[in-house]
């Protein structure tokens, strides 16, 4: 799974493929998203959309309630606190 992520801020789309988790972002957000590339840990800033591996317990929390959600990313991959 992918999803497309405003560092900081919302997950505004997910995805079984890149290409998907930007459509479903393109939905939820003004214009076209901009994807910023996400190359370590700290090589993004706040504001920065990017889109990068996210957890399947994720997706399936985004899918049931939005996008609006605590998550963390280590190693590219976004996940929810919880996981380990």
């Amino acid at each position: 799974m992918y999803a497309v992520i405003q560092i900081g801020y919302a997950v505004y789309g997910i995805g079984s493929t890149i290409t998907e988790a930007i459509n479903n972002a393109n939905e939820w957000m003004d214009g076209d998203v901009e994807i910023s590339e996400f190359i370590s840990n700290n090589s993004h800033a706040v504001g920065d959309i990017v889109v990068l591996r996210c957890s399947e317990a994720l997706a399936n929390a985004i899918a049931e309630k939005g996008g609006d959600i605590a998550y963390e990313i280590t190693c590219k991959e976004a996940h929810l606190p919880s996981e380990e």
